[in-house]
This record gives structure tokens, sequence and C-alpha cells, in this order.
């Protein structure tokens, strides 16, 4: 005898949703940073595809940023110069990135806007709340390198399902380039104001 109870109904008919409109995974902030860090493919897309996550993406760069400058991690002697390059650094990873994919690899630029990947890599910033532990002692240097490392895993994932990569190379790739500039920009202006 096989088990006949249906599984939950993500789109089309019988699922209370109009024709073609899929449900949400989940609107909650806390939800999408944890889809998000655990790559869940299906919360990350969402996450891009609903443009009212922009604010609780910037919300989680924000809260990762601040987490960096408060632990000593970002250098100058003012939170606030490390908060605002933590933040630049951010944008100009998701541009490069999505430069990247869609001019270099050859993701499809009409159907994938910068917008979502802000989106989708904010919620991926999560495992950068991980570098408030820095200062503890003993500990500190490892829990900062799991963050550094969660966040770019992450990071990589929301390029992958958001662009729909068909593999990670592709995704490694253009967030290999993001990053690359991002540091390079972030290493100017603590240079020039730091």
């Amino acid at each position: 005898m096989t088990d006949e109870r249906p599984g939950p109904e993500i789109e089309g008919k019988g699922s209370g949703q109009p024709e073609g409109e899929k449900k949400r995974t989940t609107r909650f902030l806390a939800g999408r940073m944890w889809g998000a860090v655990t790559l869940k493919a299906d919360v990350i897309r969402d996450t891009s595809d609903d443009r009212f996550a922009t604010f609780q993406s910037l919300q989680v760069v924000l809260l990762a940023s601040l987490s960096a400058a408060m632990s000593g991690v970002l250098p100058g002697e003012d939170p606030r110069f490390g908060l605002v390059a933590a933040i630049v650094g951010w944008l100009v990873w998701v541009y490069v990135a999505h430069l990247a994919s869609t001019r270099v690899l050859g993701a499809d630029a009409q159907s994938v806007k910068s917008n979502r990947l802000m989106r989708s890599g904010g919620m991926a910033m999560t495992p950068a709340i991980l570098l408030l532990f820095w200062p503890v002692p003993f500990v500190g240097w490892l829990i900062l390198a799991l963050g550094v490392i969660w966040m770019l895993v992450a990071m990589t994932g929301a390029l992958r399902f958001t662009y729909e990569h068909g593999d990670w190379s592709r995704a490694i790739q253009a967030s290999a380039v993001g990053l690359v500039v991002a540091s390079a920009v972030y290493a100017a202006i603590v240079l020039a104001f730091g």
C-alpha cells in the first residue's frame, strides 16, 4: 500500500493561488536569513523575486556591517566608517557579480536584474553577524574565519540560485570576480579615508 497523502502545493491549481502565482516560502526575516545561509534554493529564489524583501536585505547588511564594525574587524577608529565601507563593498560585489553573470557567463540579463541579487545577496551576508565574536579570546579568529567562509559560500549560493547558473563553477567565477573588485574598492576606501 502506498502513501497517498499529497505533498505541499507550491503553485498552480489547487494551491489557493491564482494560476501561475507561486506561494511564498516565508516572509519572515529570520526564515529568509536561515534559508540563505543553509542554501535553500526555494527561499533564495523567493527572496530574490520579492521586491518587498529589499528592505529586509538592507537590514541584514546593516546588521552584518554593524557587527563587523563593533567587533573591531574593520580598520579605522570610527565604527561608522567601517559600516559605510562594508555597505559600499556589498553594493560593489552585487553590481560586479551581476555584470560577470550576465556579460561574461551568459545569464539572461533581461530576466534577472541586479536588484534581485541585491536581495538574495543581502540575506547571504547573515554569517557576517558572527564577526561580532572576533574579540573572544582563543576562538575569535576561528569564528571570524567561519563567518567569512560561510558568507562567501552563501553569497555564491545566492548567485547560483538567483541567476539559475546550472552548476556551481559559474557561480563561483562570478562571485570571485565580484569579491576581488569589492575588496579592491574597500581597500581603496580604507587607504583614502581610513
